[in-house]
Parts: C-alpha cells; structure tokens; sequence
C-alpha cells in the first residue's frame, strides 16, 4: 500500500475539484473537472482530490472517466476520494460510496470539535464519535486503500478542549490512518496559533501530519507556511484560491512560497508553467485569476509608473523579488498618463520600432488622452506613428442583431460585416451564440480568404468591466479580449458606453495587431 508520503519531503493535496467545487455560484461542469485534474497533473501534484463520494451523480462519475484520461506518465499523480466517517455505527454500509470510486486514497474527514459533535452532528455523547472515527478509518484502510484523516475544526477544538481534539487524533491513528490533516476550517487562526498546535501535535503524535488552511482572515498562505515550519508534510490548497465563503489556502501563490523557502514541491520547469495553467484553471472555473494575483496575475509583473518603468529598465531588481520568466509570468509597462518615456522606449525595442523625437512626444501626447491598452494597442499606435503603412484591413461596418425563431423556439444572435481588404470590399454573415461571438466569427469568415493564418489564432478569454465610480446603463465599461497564437497569449482592449461596440474595437485591433507582426 504505497501512500506517496516520502517524510522527508512536503508534499502538495489539491482539492480544487472538491473544496474549491463549493465556491458560491461555481458550477464545475465533469469536462471542467476532467480537464482541470490533466493541467494538475502537467503541473505535478502529485493528490488531486476529486470530489465528495456520493454527494452528487458528477463527482461518482468523474472516479470511472479519471481512469481513462491519458495523463503525464513521468508524474505519479494519486486521485483522492473525499468523504465523511459515518454517522452511525453501521459502518460497512455507509462507507461504500468510498469504494464505488476506486481512488487511489480515500480521505475522510470527521469533527475533531466537541461543541460540534454535539451541536452538528447531534451526539449527546461526543466520546461515542471516537468510536466512529476510528471504525471508520479502519473500514476504509481494511480495503487495501491508504487512509488521510482530515480533522475537521481541529485547531478551534484544540483552543475549547484540547483534551478531545487529542483524542479524536488518537481514534484516527488507531484506525491506521496513514496521515493527520489538521484543519482551520472557519479560516479565524493566526500563524502563531497553527505553528504551537501543529508543533505539539508533530511532537506528541510521531506520524505524517498535513495542514488545511482557509483564507477568512487573509492568513491562509501565511498559516500553512506556519504549520509546514512546524513539521507538516503535507499542504493541502485550491488553485487560484477557490473555495467556500472567502476561499482555501491558495495553492498558486502556496506552491511558489515553498518553493522559494527551499521545500522541492515542484520542479524548476513545472513552475515556468504554473501562470499559463493558474489562468487556465480560470477559464475552466469561470473564475478568472485576478489581475493583481501573486505570480500569475497579469499584473504581477507591470509598472506603470514612468519612475518605475525608468527604475526597472535599468535594472530589473529594482520592483521585483523575483523574475517574472520563474514562473511563465512576462513583464509589462502599460501605457498610460504616468506613463514616461522609459515606457514607450521599451516597446519601442520589443517591436523594433524606430521614433524620432518628434514621434516620441507625439505617441506620449496620444498615451494622455487614450484610455485602456493593451498590446495590440500599444503596438497599433506605435506603427501608425513610425511606419506609413495601410493596415491589412478596414472594417467599413458591421451590426447585430437578434433573430427570434418559433420552431423550434431560439434567439439566433446574428452578425453582418463589410470589410475592406486589398481594395475588395467583402461581405460576411454569421450567427454565435452571442452577438460578439456572432461578431467574430463574421470577421474571420471574411479575413481567412485573405489572410488563411487567422484561424490559428484562438479567441480565449473575454472579459468586461466596470471601471470605478461609474454607475447605471450609461456606465462606460472596459472589454479585455485574450488571444492565443502558437502558444504566445496578447491582450486587446477598449472601453466604451456601447459594451458592442467595444467588444468590436477589441476585436478589430487583436486581428490588425496580430496581421501586422505577421507581416
């Protein structure tokens, strides 16, 4: 029965798929979760928790198509089934949902809490759930699977009665549980708790003990870092910080802190992937990684400032602790009225654009009046400045509308454009499932006769904003569209009152951009 647990060594249990599952408003589709667990694994957790046994039809059915996703081989990667001991005595029959998963490990979780027993699960008698935790650790481990304890509420029923919280651990052992995860389950510790409870518990118990944070108070790194100083070998986290109420300890930003502290959780080439995969669980969760996330947001890495930008040309160290290139994260100015001319040189090198003085200030007097960049922007208004050059389309008009169908009963979202290519006028009609979908397929209906290349490029993330202070329908809003080419990702943005015809600008800029460098 190999657990994977190497005691020399901390060791990473993601639990996206379960804990991060119960994110208010999240709906994790089986597709989602399968494709999720393969991106874990690229990555090299080595526990991917796969869901609650019995709580509902997906998760049962992600436990049998796990088994046939074609995963990394180099990497062991152990699925988890997640649980709750039983709440009577009849043991056998109520742990059989953990059997009908055939995990790798089955992770069972019980109330280490004495207020909790009697107050949640109803036992006037908490001593009688001893029992129960150790009965059903032994169950499961009878079965030839290795057993992780998650216990539950443990650091708030040490501080009430440490003497119970003890003994639920010591029921656990009894029952063989291969490893103790101590768990701050309402997030309302500090570091300085964890680290003395999880020390005692290290010392007192002599066996693989795990920590489990929640991020209700801002301290779930922090915490976790805590109990792993104090002897835990195994982190358990959500990508991206998913998760119920305020969320899990989060794993992206986790996995980096260890790593930088000298644990090995991951490999020096896994981690260059660690952003590209963070902001793909994103898209797969609907929950897009933050602009300002530690490592991978994409942000993580800007300064808009012109004295920072001036700061960090010269020398990279300046405003940052560490290169963004560790962790597939890139560098960015942004342009903007703080922007200085340190900003726009950098582009000007990246692109390879030469400016005069005259071109410079004149691109710096567009920057103040302009709002919203993004690549394609930058790289648009650079070109139009430096190079008389006409761009490799022009969209004359275009429009959406809605189509409502009786038979059978739909709203078709349709759009028509006219644009303009090499001096031939084409015409294009699409329908999607969305007017800015409709839009886009339209515009590629009409530019791949020209250009065949632009059905490389992959429309991979959408986003709208409010920017603050506006309020109403009549607010301007901010639309971010991601594109994805041969691996590469840039950005294109606008803003606008009219949310389509942003999208539209967005859209135009992104194929005009990516064209151009084409070119």
């Amino acid at each position: 029965m190999n657990t994977g647990l190497d005691l020399t060594k901390v060791h990473l249990y993601d639990t996206t798929l379960r804990d991060g599952a119960q994110t208010s408003y999240l709906n994790l589709s089986l597709e989602g979760k399968l494709g999720i667990t393969k991106l874990l694994t690229e990555l090299g957790i080595p526990y991917i928790e796969g869901g609650f046994v019995g709580s509902n039809p997906r998760d049962m059915t992600y436990f049998q198509k796990v088994r046939e996703l074609e995963l990394d081989t180099k990497i062991t990667t152990r699925i988890a089934a997640f649980g709750m001991t039983s709440r009577t005595e009849n043991i056998e029959s109520n742990m059989q949902p953990f059997l009908q998963t055939n995990a790798d490990i089955y992770t069972v979780v019980g109330k280490t809490h004495r207020g909790q027993v009697k107050t949640v699960l109803r036992y006037h008698d908490p001593k009688g759930y001893l029992r129960i935790i150790e009965d059903s650790v032994a169950y499961l481990k009878s079965q030839g699977r290795p057993v992780f304890f998650d216990a539950e509420h443990s650091f708030d029923g040490y501080k009430l009665d440490p003497d119970y919280t003890l003994a639920s651990l010591e029921a656990a052992k009894r029952g063989e549980a291969d490893i103790l995860i101590l768990c701050d389950t309402n997030g309302g510790n500090l570091p300085t708790d964890i680290y003395d409870i999880t020390s005692q518990i290290v010392r007192e118990f002599g066996m693989p003990i795990g920590i489990h944070c929640h991020d209700d108070r801002g301290y779930g790194i922090a915490n976790s870092m805590a109990g792993v100083k104090a002897g835990a070998i195994q982190v358990q986290g959500t990508m991206n910080g998913l998760g119920e109420r305020v969320g899990n300890a989060n794993l992206t930003t986790l996995l980096v802190e260890l790593y930088r502290e000298g644990y090995p959780v991951i490999t020096e080439s896994n981690l260059r992937k660690l952003t590209r995969i963070a902001r793909e669980v994103g898209r797969l969760t609907g929950r897009r990684v933050s602009p300002n996330a530690p490592y991978v947001g994409e942000m993580a890495f800007s300064h808009a400032a012109g004295m920072h930008s001036d700061a960090m040309i010269k020398d990279p160290t300046a405003y940052e602790h560490i290169s963004p290139e560790t962790v597939g994260n890139k560098r960015y100015f942004p342009l903007s009225e703080q922007s200085g001319k340190a900003a726009v040189r950098w582009w000007t090198d990246k692109y390879g654009f030469k400016l005069s003085d005259e071109q410079l200030q004149t691109t710096m007097n567009e920057v103040n009046t302009l709002q919203n960049f993004g690549e394609a922007q930058t790289y648009l208004l650079l070109h139009r400045v430096s190079r008389d050059e006409e761009m490799p389309f022009e969209l004359l008009d275009c429009r959406t509308t809605t189509i409502h169908t009786s038979d059978p009963p739909a709203d078709v979202k349709e759009a028509t454009v006219k644009v303009m290519i090499n001096g031939n006028c084409e015409h294009e009609v699409a329908d999607g499932d969305g007017p800015v979908n409709a839009l886009d397929l339209a515009m590629r209906k009409a530019l791949r006769k020209y250009y065949p290349k632009i059905e490389q490029v992959e429309l991979i993330d959408y986003w709208v904003d409010l920017p603050s202070g506006e309020k109403g329908t009549q607010a301007r809003v901010d639309v971010s569209i991601t594109f994805k080419n041969d691996g590469e990702e840039f950005t294109s943005r606008s803003s606008g009152t009219d949310i389509i015809e942003a999208s539209r600008r967005a859209l135009e800029d992104g194929y005009k951009f990516y064209l151009l460098k084409e070119k």
